[in-house]
Formats: C-alpha cells, sequence, structure tokens
C-alpha cells in the first residue's frame, strides 16, 4: 500500500518525511497509544476496539481456511472457492494438524475463538509471526491454515473455505481519539483508505 501511495502523496507534499514503524497488530496498537505514531494500519474483529483508538475502515475480509489441494477434503470446496469461499465444518479438522500465527497476534486471537467454538484443541504443527509463511505452508501442501481473505492467489494449489459463522475482521488505518490531524496526515489517510478499496487515482 505505502509504495503505491507514496508517489502520490509525495508530489503533494515533498516536504514530508515518514518515520515508518512495523508491526503486528496489537504492538502498533501499543506504538499508537504511546503516541510513537501518529497512523497505524491496524485490524480488528467483532467488538474487540480499544475506546481510545479512532478506527477509519479501509476493508472487511473474511478469515479463511486453507486446505492443500492434496486434502482428502479439498474436493468440497467445488469449483472457484477462491471467489466462492463454500463454508466447512471445523471439527472435520479435529484429526489435522495447523499452521497457526504467531499466539501474540490479533489474527491468532480470532482463530483461537474458532477452535474454541469448535470445541477442540487444534494440534499444531508449526507457529509463525509471518501470515506469508502460514500461507505457504498451505501451498507448499503441508497443512491447512487460517489467513486473511487478502492472502487468496487463485493460483494456489489450495482449497479455500470459511468456517460459520464466516468471521471477518476490518483493515483501518487509525490515530488516537482527540488528536489533532495535520493537513498532510489527513490527506496521507484517504489515498491510503483510496487504495485500499481500490478507488485511488494517480
Amino acid at each position: 500500500m505505502f509504495s503505491n501511495v507514496y508517489p502520490i502523496f509525495h508530489a503533494a507534499y515533498p516536504e514530508i518525511t515518514f518515520r515508518i514503524a512495523e508491526a503486528r497488530v496489537k504492538k502498533m496498537e501499543q506504538l499508537l497509544l504511546q503516541k510513537e505514531v501518529t497512523l497505524a494500519c491496524l485490524a480488528y474483529f467483532g467488538n474487540h476496539k480499544n475506546p481510545a483508538i479512532e478506527y477509519n475502515e479501509m476493508e472487511e475480509e473474511f478469515i479463511v481456511l486453507g486446505l492443500p489441494i492434496s486434502h482428502p477434503l479439498a474436493s468440497l470446496s467445488g469449483e472457484r472457492s477462491y471467489d466462492t469461499l463454500p463454508s466447512i465444518d471445523l471439527t472435520l479438522l479435529e484429526e489435522d494438524s495447523f499452521a497457526l500465527i504467531a499466539r501474540d497476534s490479533r489474527m491468532r486471537d480470532l482463530v483461537d475463538e474458532l477452535f474454541e467454538r469448535a470445541g477442540f484443541i487444534p494440534n499444531i504443527l508449526f507457529e509463525s509471526a509471518s501470515t506469508q509463511t502460514v500461507f505457504n505452508m498451505v501451498k507448499q501442501q503441508i497443512c491447512p491454515a487460517f489467513f486473511p481473505q487478502s492472502y487468496v492467489d487463485p493460483d494456489a494449489p489450495i482449497a479455500y473455505f470459511t468456517v460459520p459463522p464466516r468471521d471477518t475482521w476490518v483493515r483501518t488505518i487509525a490515530y488516537l481519539k482527540g488528536s489533532y490531524l495535520t493537513k498532510p496526515e489527513k490527506y496521507f489517510m484517504s489515498l491510503a483508505i483510496d487504495y485500499v478499496k481500490g478507488t485511488l487515482e494517480n
């Protein structure tokens, strides 16, 4: 997002420089609350919002369960599962081992809730701080995993599903409530929102 938005922003505000911090959602929330950053790309699900933060929603996306195409249940996905994201009963995978995102991530909180609702504790083959790595574990036909819909690749050998009640999370650009945003900050935020929504014009 940043690499696409920055050239447009820089043309309007060439004197502005950025100090970028990269972290998972929970850490980024802390940086925002500690006023170490002024804007943060965050995601939340359900009512898991911090009351001290103002969230500008960019995109809502499903939490997707990916199965290696070689998995015995992959055929349940039907055609074009990357587009239809059919529903599957998670209890059918109770005997499987999963690749999961790290425990200190917001995504893991949501995934843990899915397993709790399904009534079993998953066998964990692999944990990673990187969602891309978790996705690649499915792509390489190693094991099932959960990841955001934005990682779905129609060309990957993966069967894509959602799990009832088809949970979503919301990607946002956020700032502290009551804080003053400069005109350049507001402009950057609008560009970021337009980019994620697919309405950015050069």
